[in-house]
């Protein structure tokens, strides 16, 4: 089974961060993530967005709000912004670290807002640094049967950055939610691609496809080849 390959273009420089994602999506990259570490507001991340969705019209363009956590937050966030002009259309995509917590009212808000229905919602689930992390197979299992129902793509990690969640928990998790979609937001690489390749439906990757970690710039051959791989 393809895994769809999402770089994660870290926000250091505005310009630098749209070049970035044009470079991963020139190379066959199924979409691109945008997150900003260093900001203590949304406005920088939206002003990358904008400038990208000019200039690539057509591509997946998803995006993470650090600096917010809770779903209901994050989604009244990106409505309130594509109404005020802020946002000069919705993200094709919304990542949210922890998908536990706000998550009925979020559904309720996306069935009064039919509009957001259209932002594929990324839901952390048995995610590094939130309170429902674990590695315990049967547990994280547990938790996105729980919670599966409430986004488009349960999305776990390991145990930190750049750590890979291992087979056994990513297995169980993908078992309990079939045939909703899986993607693994940490440690992909090419060394592990292929023994996700039956269990995983999505890769959002950075850490080992950039010059450095967090370096917001893309060792291109490297991406190419885990793109490569990911997509026999």
């Amino acid at each position: 089974m393809a895994i769809e390959v999402y770089p994660v273009v870290h926000i250091n420089e505005e310009s630098q961060a749209v070049d970035q994602a044009l470079s991963a999506l020139d190379v066959q990259a199924d979409g691109v993530y945008l997150i900003d570490h260093k900001s203590i507001d949304a406005r920088p991340i939206c002003r990358v967005f904008n400038n990208l969705s000019r200039t690539a019209p057509n591509s997946f363009i998803g995006i993470n709000i650090l600096q917010i956590l809770n779903s209901i937050e994050a989604f009244q966030l990106i409505h309130n912004m594509s109404e005020s002009g802020e946002l000069n259309r919705l993200p094709d995509g919304l990542w949210v670290d922890d998908a536990t917590d706000s998550a009925f009212a979020t559904e309720v808000y996306r069935a009064r807002h039919k509009e957001l229905k259209s932002v594929l919602y990324l839901g952390g689930i048995a995610f590094k640094y939130t309170k429902s992390y674990t590695d315990n197979p049967t547990v994280a299992a547990e938790i996105a049967k729980k919670y599966g129902p409430f986004m488009d793509v349960v999305t776990t990690t390991g145990g930190g950055t750049g750590r890979a969640a291992t087979i056994e928990k990513v297995t169980a998790m993908k078992l309990a939610i079939s045939p909703q979609k899986l993607a693994l937001a940490s440690g992909v690489s090419i060394n592990n691609i292929s023994a996700f390749a039956n269990v995983a439906d999505q890769a959002l990757v950075a850490t080992s496809v950039e010059t450095y970690p967090g370096s917001g710039e893309f060792n291109l051959p490297k991406l190419v080849e885990l793109i490569t791989a990911a997509h026999d």
